[in-house]
């Protein structure tokens, strides 16, 4: 069992925290997560399926998403380390599947990254009708989406990340106009494009249409993306937050625009093309194709983007991989002043560009530039859904690993995930809990070799401690955050007792340093890596 235990510890955890900074709150981590999952295009694919098209978002919600959180947010919450998948997975299963688990969940971003740069060619061409004929020059355009990825990756993540808030919010402004313009369009013309709306069997679900379930499932991917940061969120409530959030976004979202251009556009009608909602746009706007236009820059401004959230999501897989030596040890660097992992931004974005080389160059004829396009698209789809499935089985391979962990997090995740408001039970007053906070955020931190800037009543900090059985709190809530072991927690308890009683035999106050191994910065006498062990003014305890 403890040969298991050291091979499932990654060296990922013990150094990725000290490598990169903090920043994410619970509003980027929402972010992220309907840049990911929304692509609202899928409003317009669906529409074939005519009105069961909002049993199938329905089913997809409650079958996919809703179940997707919680196991997200209890895994998340176990091991809220850098790489999600990744780590849950070997945590469960053992380095092997770990990486294989992080392979299945980073090749798709590779692919996916095209289909967002063919997008924005696509929403092109409706904005300037017979641009981009060909296939270089659609090539050209992915190209330069890509790399504007890159370059926007590599900066400091705030600075991106606040980019990529404003395009996002300028993305839902886009979607809420998709479905206004399918209730202006009800209300000027007394109807709706699509009729049949009191039948019921329009709204049942057909054996012969089972595919469209498999397609709402397919557009809801990417739930534990977000988590591909976890050692760069700010405070662990971010986790829940987020999915809650997020989901009741991309629910709404998803229906609001299916709804609009199904009053819109008729449904009977629809090929799937992805500029429908453009089309719904104009039709609903009192045929203004300006504003349909306007509209269309919005969401190539935000397909661009979303490249950018891909990017430097999906990097942070990779750069896991470099940390534990299963690819290349460059891609677990990360640049020296923006702190993020530069070679495996680069080097994703150079596969990606391989593949819009090979498909859309001067010597494939347009009809098999499209063949191979869907060709690979399909690998990812098959690709993605088997970290999907990955994911799900963690959750109860985990259980079984850390039986007493997944307990501790279990209550905590189901009863707030959609509640994310909802106080844990127990009640400590303002000192305790501010106290808490900041015991936790350094703990989590692993301190970095850091000093506490004031002078501790250590006696008094720990007879407090005890009476109001904050103590007991933060084992259990270090070995949530941070995955410390029992032994550890109470080697925590331990050193601040020896330190009260020395300060208690001294008399006085005495100034508390407070220190952890895991930065570039030379460690304490007698500390040892494991775990991040805490250690009070050099001394082990």
């Amino acid at each position: 069992m403890a040969q298991q235990a050291d091979e499932r510890m990654m060296i990922s955890e013990r150094i990725a925290p000290g490598m990169l900074p903090r920043v994410l709150n619970s509003f980027d981590m929402t972010i992220i997560f309907v840049a990911i999952v929304l692509f609202i295009v899928n409003a317009s694919a669906i529409q074939q399926a005519h009105q069961a098209a909002f049993s199938y978002w329905i089913l997809g919600f409650l079958f996919f998403l809703v179940p997707g959180a919680l196991v997200t947010a209890q895994l998340g919450q176990m091991f809220p380390q850098e790489g999600s998948l990744y780590v849950w997975t070997q945590k469960a299963l053992g380095p092997f599947w770990g990486f294989f688990a992080g392979f299945c969940a980073w090749w798709p971003g590779i692919l996916v990254m095209v289909a967002t740069g063919d997008a924005v060619v696509t929403i092109w061409q409706f904005v300037d009708t017979g641009g981009l004929p060909k296939a270089w020059e659609q090539g050209l355009v992915i190209l330069a989406v890509l790399w504007f990825s890159a370059f926007m990756s590599m900066l400091r993540l705030r600075m991106t990340q606040s980019y990529a808030n404003w395009a996002v919010v300028f993305y839902g402004a886009a979607i809420f106009v998709i479905g206004l313009a399918g209730i202006l369009y009800l209300t000027g013309s007394g109807k709706s494009a699509t009729g049949g709306w009191g039948t019921a069997s329009n709204w049942s679900i057909h054996s012969g249409q089972w595919t469209w379930f498999g397609f709402v499932i397919l557009a809801l991917l990417g739930i534990e993306v977000p988590l591909n940061m976890g050692v760069e969120i700010v405070h662990m409530k971010a986790i829940k937050k987020y999915l809650f959030w997020g989901s009741l976004v991309v629910m709404f979202a998803y229906l609001w625009a299916t709804l609009g251009t199904m009053l819109a556009l008729p449904a009977s009608k629809s090929v799937g093309s992805t500029t429908d909602i453009l089309q719904t746009v104009q039709v609903g706007f009192w045929g203004s194709h300006t504003f349909a236009v306007v509209m269309g820059l919005v969401l190539i401004w935000f397909f661009v983007s979303n490249t950018v959230v891909y990017n430097y999501s999906f990097s942070r897989l990779l750069f896991v991989s470099g940390l534990e030596q299963r690819m290349p040890h460059q891609l677990g660097r990360v640049n020296d002043k923006t702190k993020v992992p530069v070679y495996a931004i680069v080097t994703q974005t150079v596969l990606s560009s391989i593949f819009v080389v090979a498909i859309f160059n001067p010597w494939v004829a347009s009809n098999n530039t499209q063949k191979a396009y869907w060709l690979f698209q399909a690998a990812v789809t098959v690709i993605w859904c088997i970290s999907m499935v990955l994911l799900f089985a963690d959750i109860f391979l985990v259980k079984r690993a850390f039986p007493e962990k997944f307990e501790e997090v279990r209550l905590s995740a189901i009863s707030q995930v959609f509640r994310p408001h909802a106080k844990e039970p127990g009640h400590f007053d303002q000192f305790s809990e501010e106290l808490l906070e900041r015991l936790q955020a350094r703990i989590r931190r692993l301190l970095l070799c850091t000093e506490l800037e004031e002078t501790l009543d250590l006696a008094g900090l720990h007879r407090r401690l005890v009476e109001m059985r904050v103590l007991d709190r933060l084992n259990k809530e270090v070995q949530v955050a941070i995955g410390f072991g029992e032994g550890d927690v109470g080697e925590i308890h331990r050193d601040v007792a020896w330190q009260a009683r020395r300060t208690s035999r001294s008399g006085g106050r005495v100034g508390a340093f407070v220190r952890v191994f895991g930065s570039g910065r030379a460690p304490p006498r007698n500390v040892r890596a494991p775990q991040g062990r805490v250690v009070v003014n050099g001394n082990p305890g």
